[in-house]
């Protein structure tokens, strides 16, 4: 069942995908040029195959943080299957495996058999041979996690083995949009200490997920929960910062969170809400102020669209932070 069988996995994240094989080769030469390929730098502990029904295709990416290896998987592969000559390998990770796809797709491992339904996520462990099956056109998540640091948050873990957890489930649904936001802020080689804290986040979410008990699930709730619903926090207000509207009951809306854990959250960064929207409306103003295409605008047009409801409490936010007027910075650039 492991996806993500490579020598040295690096961060942040790299791609390998169909796009890159030469233009001339068929159908059929392309996927078996890209099987040999792919096992070859990543997948040595598994058998594939691609769908017939369909031009091959597929797009994998992959990054490791700490201990912990994940990848995203799209394409026409419809088939992983990890045998029991590769299930004796020494890895004995275990491997949320999460249907992000429109799709359903199956798996079977240790006698145990069902659907993972879009949205949903089933476990696996490398140590049994095992497989997943897709259709046409498939999309998954799979991260696979050091087997020691789950089962010391959930030490019945082995018992939940071919379990499916539905969308609905609130750790899951935060374990897929932290995924993706790591897939969209890609570059995290810079710092040991960050890529570790992700890891340890992951593990968090998945052990909650499948049912992390009594102090190991308040342990990884305050650790993985609290940090993904962060992540989740600050992503909204980068995307919603230039509302004028916008403010911290708008925010817990959006969320589903209370005003006040939100501003909890926000302060033990060091960063309040009204200090992290005032700053990203400043940074906007001054690159529009910057722009020659935005020359033709008034300041307070600029202001206006960068979030601020008033030109003077505009212009005296933009003084103080950058020294000068917001029509002298403009004139003088």
């Amino acid at each position: 069942m492991n996806a993500l069988d490579y020598d040295q996995p690096p961060s942040p994240w790299i791609t390998f995908s169909s796009q890159e094989l030469p233009t001339h080769l068929d159908d059929r030469a392309r996927y078996s040029l890209w099987r040999d390929l792919f096992t070859a730098r990543y997948g040595r502990s598994f058998d594939l195959s691609s769908s017939k029904d369909a031009q091959f295709s597929m797009r994998c990416e992959f990054a490791r943080f700490g201990g912990v290896h994940v990848g995203q998987f799209h394409g026409t592969i419809d088939r992983f299957v990890r045998t029991s000559r590769y299930a004796d390998d020494a890895n004995d990770d275990f491997v949320l495996g999460m249907n992000c796809g429109d799709s359903r797709m199956s798996f079977q491992q240790l006698g145990r058999a069902g659907v993972i339904d879009p949205g949903c996520a089933v476990l696996v462990t490398n140590t049994e041979a095992g497989e997943i099956h897709g259709g046409i056109d498939n999309q998954w998540f799979a991260v696979a996690m050091p087997r020691r640091r789950i089962l010391d948050l959930v030490g019945d873990i082995e018992d939940t083995i071919g379990m499916t957890v539905t969308s609905d489930c609130a750790p899951l649904d935060y374990f897929r949009r932290y995924i993706r936001l790591l897939l969209g802020s890609p570059d995290h080689a810079g710092s040991a200490a960050l890529t570790e804290h992700i890891g340890t986040t992951l593990i968090d979410l998945a052990a909650l997920s499948f049912g992390a008990k009594r102090d190991a699930a308040e342990i990884a709730s305050m650790r993985g929960l609290r940090a993904a619903r962060l992540q989740d926090v600050i992503s909204n207000i980068k995307a919603s910062f230039s509302d004028p509207q916008f403010s911290p009951q708008q925010l817990a809306r959006n969320l589903k969170l209370s005003a006040r854990y939100i501003q909890e959250m926000l302060q033990e960064t060091g960063v309040s809400f009204t200090e992290r929207v005032t700053e990203l409306r400043l940074q906007k103003a001054r690159n529009m102020l910057s722009d020659p295409r935005c020359n033709r605008l008034k300041i307070s047009d600029i202001a206006y669209d960068c979030g601020f409801n008033e030109a003077s409490y505009f212009n005296r936010r933009f003084r103080a932070r950058f020294g000068c007027s917001p029509t002298q910075y403009r004139g003088g650039r």
